[in-house]
């Protein structure tokens, strides 16, 4: 023990500013400890030497050879030393008499446990005396294991480190005897899910090492952990901790691309949930430096942040890279689910393409380009299609126009005008392309032309968003080709042409005379100077050009308006 303890003086309420001041003065060296005695310093010598002539690496290693019975009595005698709780030596210190008048002093802030390495040491030695081989397992293990547990299911007891060193040496213990019964997985992974969460990330990086040494090769053990929600509960809490989010991420990836991949109906969402809060991480938030007027506006105040680091960005491409992945595993999910086609297509694909569609706004432009490549391959893949229901329509109504409705808003565009811009462009683009490829299909469903006009009024919220020529240019030239392609299917036709299609025709022209009424002109002009053309071809290639070019339906509605004008 020291020879002296130090004894800060105590100040009243009543003291004065001189008085204080001199006080303060005066004590300020006597804060430091004091200079150890020659008695302390002979002591502490002593105890150097006395451990040395131990030769405790030597006891070590005799006690590494002690038969199973011998090392049985030692486990149990080390386990009897553990304490009931970490407040057994808690040691008092003397705090500064507050005044009177302190509200703090009336509400004592109750003890935190404090750190007792007795009881870490115990469970480290235990556990390595036996986890060395089955029979050692077997005669001692259970017992070991009791003890861990009993840390386990009362946390409030306990100091952060020794829970978590409980909790690693658990899942050390899972790794060597998951075919013992008197382990079970679930159980143990409910206990360290129910950790009070502070207590999980203070220890993230011990408890994540533990979870990675579990999961590190195929196997039961990976499965079974990998199908239990409190698995993905506890990985979801070390993914916000910079300490533990790479080996977080490295078990994820793994998970996904391992051969073969940990990724079944029971944690298929958890995953991509997962994935999709990686690339979240990854929010480029440098917001000045794409936009220099965002002061102007004070869009600064709400949105300026610290910028991420390269890792975590390098970690949200390959988030996204992983998710791309997933969906070469949606035909087989589907096909082994009991759901029905149309309740399968929902519980497999939509989660991919929400998550897809939430990183397609992301403000980091190398994240945003990535989703929007994968989004686009994903919706233009022949799987998408593989099944007798009309669910996967829902592409329209829960991906593609929300992620333009989203593009919209002004938040988001102001985030990095120039990117931004540039994915309304291509999302534009991308709308008409996925409605063209499944343009067949779509006739046959009764919604066809409720969404072709839903459509219609997504281009001209695109064409007045104010954003400038570069979008109104890709909103004309996309609506065009798509009307000129349905008309040349027979799709749009004119009503003289075929009366059931009347409806289809008014309500297209309807809407687009709104905002774009020189199309309909331009798109029969063209069609006039293609029938010149023809015309005035040699007439050995007359009939084959006209074969080739059929007369555009535009052409023949613009004279059914000139003839019923004149008459």
């Amino acid at each position: 023990m020291p020879s002296q303890i130090i004894d800060r003086a105590t100040r009243t309420a009543e003291t004065g500013f001189f008085s204080a001041f001199t006080s303060y003065i005066s004590s300020y060296a006597a804060d430091d400890p004091p200079e150890p005695s020659e008695e302390e310093l002979e002591s502490t010598l002593c105890t150097v030497d006395c451990i040395k002539s131990c030769n405790l690496d030597q006891v070590f290693r005799h006690i590494l050879n002690l038969s199973v019975d011998a090392t049985a009595e030692l486990v149990q005698a080390l386990l009897e030393q553990i304490p009931e709780d970490d407040q057994s030596t808690v040691i008092a210190v003397k705090q500064d008499t507050l005044p009177a008048s302190s509200t703090a002093a009336q509400v004592p802030a109750s003890p935190l446990p404090t750190y007792d390495p007795t009881v870490a040491y115990i469970l480290e030695f235990c556990t390595v005396l036996v986890v060395r081989n089955e029979e050692f397992i077997q005669a001692m293990g259970k017992a070991v294991l009791g003890a861990i547990f009993g840390l386990l299911r009362d946390p409030a007891k306990w100091h952060p480190i020794t829970l978590s060193r409980a909790t690693f040496h658990a899942l050390s213990f899972l790794k060597s005897s998951y075919d013992y019964d008197f382990i079970k997985v679930h159980s143990l992974l409910h206990n360290i899910a129910n950790l009070p969460q502070q207590v999980i990330r203070k220890t993230s990086d011990v408890i994540s090492i533990g979870l990675a040494t579990c999961t590190n090769q195929p196997g039961a053990l990976r499965c079974e952990m990998m199908k239990s929600p409190d698995f993905w509960v506890i990985l979801r809490i070390l993914a916000g901790n910079p300490d533990s989010s790479s080996t977080v991420f490295s078990i994820l990836e793994s998970s996904v691309t391992g051969n073969p991949p940990a990724i079944s109906a029971d944690n298929y969402e958890a995953a991509i949930a997962l994935l999709n809060f990686f690339a979240s991480a990854a929010i480029s938030t440098a917001y000045p430096d794409h936009n220099p007027d965002l002061n102007e506006h004070g869009a600064d105040r709400h949105l300026k942040k610290t910028k991420p680091d390269s890792e975590t960005i390098d970690r949200g491409c390959k988030a996204i890279n992983t998710l791309q992945n997933m969906t070469a595993r949606v035909p087989q999910l589907m096909q082994q689910s009991r759901l029905e086609s149309s309740e399968a297509w929902s519980a497999y694909w939509l989660p991919v393409f929400q998550a897809l569609t939430t990183q397609c706004t992301n403000p980091c432009r190398d994240i945003r380009q990535l989703a929007f490549s994968a989004i686009q391959r994903s919706l233009l893949s022949p799987e998408l299609t593989h099944t007798d229901a009309k669910e996967w329509t829902a592409i329209f109504g829960r991906v593609l126009f929300p992620l333009i409705n989203r593009l919209l808003k002004p938040e988001v565009f102001s985030a990095d005008r120039d990117g931004m811009s540039e994915m309304r462009v291509q999302a534009a683009s991308l709308l008409c392309k996925v409605f063209l490829q499944y343009l067949v299909l779509l006739s046959e469903w009764d919604g066809m032309l409720d969404l072709w006009v839903k459509i219609i009024d997504i281009m001209d919220r695109l064409m007045n968003s104010g954003q400038g020529d570069s979008l109104e240019e890709a909103v004309r030239e996309n609506l065009k080709n798509v009307i000129l392609f349905m008309a040349s299917s027979g799709y749009l036709v004119p009503p003289t042409e075929d009366p059931s299609k009347q409806l289809l025709w008014d309500e297209t022209w309807k809407r687009v005379d709104r905002f774009l009424p020189e199309l309909r002109d331009d798109l029969a002009s063209e069609s006039l100077e293609t029938s010149t053309i023809a015309d005035t071809a040699p007439k050995e290639s007359k009939g084959q050009m006209a074969g080739q070019v059929p007369p555009h339906p535009l052409v023949a509605a613009e004279a059914a308006d000139k003839m019923s004008k004149d008459d």
